[in-house]
């Protein structure tokens, strides 16, 4: 995993961060950053003015990149981005943006719904900690992911509304955008990674386990799931999809079971790695006598090849 993935799966580009570091054991005590949207909006603003492509350029780096916040900064860094790409996303997505602006300055109003997850995590394990949640604008290629200190949120596409026109978004990542009510769910799976002592997935089995706990245990959270669009389709082809998988664990094919980009030899759906994850620590916890210890080792998850072997799963 040595690139960006689309969605969830987004590795550490950035091995050391300039963050100042924060978190707290006090679920109640999250901080949730949200000047990045409101810099955008100012800047958005403020384009109306620009006459020419330099004109726009300078906007968008002056309000907006040079005034990012250290989630925005991480993004960045591990996307490399500029004010010119940033000028062509926001020339893309026109009417989109439009539609998500009432939604995303509304962030800030759903952090009671975000507190209560994380309380309900804390229940399940003692010892979970809180980083600061950024959410941030950026340039429609990630919904969520962790930097060494803080976890980030692409508002762009996590916050959503129904009237939200998807036909401007890429096709690939139009099964992924999310409405601004889910923002708690996709808020919680990341918070769960941060949980998580193997992060450093060496093949596709550590990489479903990391992904699929995270979504088991939000759906236990939140009753909801981040990569629901696969899961129709697991549950119809779970065996053959489990012997597909299962022949090939140990490989680094990482852009077939976790990237949201259809396999049209199969007619699969991509992100498939998601459900076979959710499915092995879903049989784990089912065999496990202690339930909630259970879910604490799918929360820390220390190792994942002794939960695949005590799961017992075989596709069924």
């Amino acid at each position: 995993m040595k690139k960006i993935i689309i969605l969830f799966f987004f590795v550490w580009l950035s091995q050391s961060s300039e963050a100042q570091a924060y978190k707290t054991s006090n679920p109640d005590s999250i901080k949730i950053i949200t000047t990045d949207v409101d810099n955008f909006w100012n800047t958005y603003d403020k384009l109306s003015q620009a006459q020419t492509l330099t004109d726009t350029i300078q906007i968008i780096q002056k309000y907006y990149l040079d005034k990012a916040s250290d989630g925005l900064q991480e993004y960045i860094k591990a996307s490399n981005s500029t004010a010119t790409d940033f000028s062509n996303a926001i020339k893309n997505h026109k009417n989109y943006l439009l539609s998500i602006r009432p939604t995303t300055t509304s962030i800030r109003n759903y952090k009671s719904k975000i507190v209560d997850a994380a309380r309900k995590l804390k229940y399940m394990c003692s010892s979970a900690s809180f980083p600061q949640i950024y959410f941030v604008i950026g340039k429609f290629e990630v919904g969520g992911t962790q930097f060494p200190n803080l976890l980030y949120i692409g508002a762009e596409l996590m916050c959503a509304s129904s009237a939200s026109p998807l036909q401007e978004i890429r096709e690939d990542l139009r099964p992924i955008v999310s409405n601004i009510n889910n923002i708690a769910t996709v808020s919680i799976h990341e918070v769960i990674h941060y949980q998580q002592k193997y992060q450093d997935a060496k093949n596709i089995l550590d990489g479903a386990l990391i992904e699929g706990g995270a979504d088991f245990i939000t759906k236990q959270i939140t009753g909801k799931m981040t990569a629901q669009s696969c899961f129709e389709y697991g549950y119809k082809h779970e065996k053959e999809l489990w012997t597909d998988f299962k022949n090939q664990d140990t490989s680094q094919n990482f852009e077939k079971w976790f990237v949201n980009i259809p396999d049209t030899l199969n007619h699969r759906p991509g992100m498939l790695g998601y459900f076979i994850g959710y499915r092995i620590c879903e049989e784990y916890y089912l065999h496990s006598k202690e339930k909630t210890l259970a879910l604490r080792d799918i929360i820390e998850l220390k190792n994942p090849l002794e939960i695949y072997q005590k799961s017992k799963y075989t596709g069924d």
